[in-house]
């Protein structure tokens, strides 16, 4: 099989979804095709976003690329912080100031109102085809502090449906079996055993 590169530069996603798929592929991060690879999120979609960086690692000299774009939705806010979760606070932001920024945003919702969903779409690039698109999402419902220290972004306020314990106290084994990037790779990875 080919080599499938990953793009993203976030290291907590790289080693997720490399856990998820486990070593049944051959999938390398975008760094091993050509260091530093950069692009500029600026589509108003998950999926839009997605082929932005599967695009940007294609010009690189990729015959096949995954992405990934996902974020939080917060119901009551509108379904923000959406494609802008990993820069909510800013273009600067680092996981700790998007969480006070979503905890002072939702400070003044009643519980009830508390509800929230991760989504996660996979974009597939291969040369000379058509996207695909692989998508998850997880409900659950946030809570008022953070509380846990595994995980990274929002899943120290995130209680996924079915749980009592948010994604950061779960750990990873638990997360990398319910989440939405789970569920979109468990899609992905059921087209590659299919297509390949």
């Amino acid at each position: 099989m080919s080599i499938i590169y990953l793009a993203s530069q976030n290291k907590h996603k790289v080693q997720e979804i490399a856990a998820i798929l486990g070593k049944s592929w051959d999938i390398r991060p975008c760094d091993d095709l050509e260091p530093g690879i950069s692009w500029d999120e600026t589509g108003k979609t998950f999926r839009e976003n997605a082929l932005i960086k599967a695009q940007a690692v294609m010009e690189k000299g990729a015959h096949s690329v995954i992405s990934d774009d996902s974020g939080l939705e917060v119901y009551a806010l509108g379904g923000e912080p959406g494609i802008y979760s990993a820069r909510y606070a800013g273009p600067d932001a680092i996981d700790e100031d998007n969480n006070l920024k979503l905890l002072k945003a939702i400070n003044h919702l009643p519980d009830e109102q508390l509800k929230a969903r991760f989504v996660c779409v996979i974009c597939f690039l291969q040369e000379g085809a058509s996207p695909l698109y692989f998508e998850g999402s997880c409900e659950g419902h946030l809570i008022r502090k953070t509380t846990g220290l595994r995980g990274f972004g929002y899943d120290p306020l995130f209680v996924p449906g079915g749980y009592h314990e948010t994604f950061a106290e779960l750990g990873d084994d638990v997360k990398n079996q319910i989440s939405h990037r789970a569920k979109a790779l468990e899609e992905f990875q059921d087209f590659l055993t299919h297509e390949y």
